[in-house]
């Protein structure tokens, strides 16, 4: 089983997303807490969704927040036609 965890900018963060009822936007702190409980209930797996801080046409705010947080050689491996995961 894989659980999708939505991270954002911030400190404390959880806020519902009303289009997705029982998930949340978290901060990486709240996220880490998130992570933690699925692993004690013994999810697999957790997919990562970076929130860009401002939307623009290009994307431009996600490649930098992808680039920031998925660093092959920090921790992640790249993983399939350059998506990386978390060792």
């Amino acid at each position: 089983m894989v659980y999708p965890i939505f991270v954002g900018p911030g400190k404390g963060v959880r806020k519902e997303i009303s289009s997705m009822p029982g998930q949340f936007n978290l901060s990486i702190d709240r996220a880490v807490e998130v992570a933690r409980e699925a692993e004690k209930f013994g999810v697999g797996g957790l997919l990562l969704f970076g929130l860009p801080l401002h939307k623009d046409e290009t994307g431009s705010e996600v490649e930098k927040l992808r680039r920031s947080i998925f660093l092959p050689g920090h921790g992640g491996r790249t993983a399939g036609s350059g998506e990386t995961t978390l060792a």
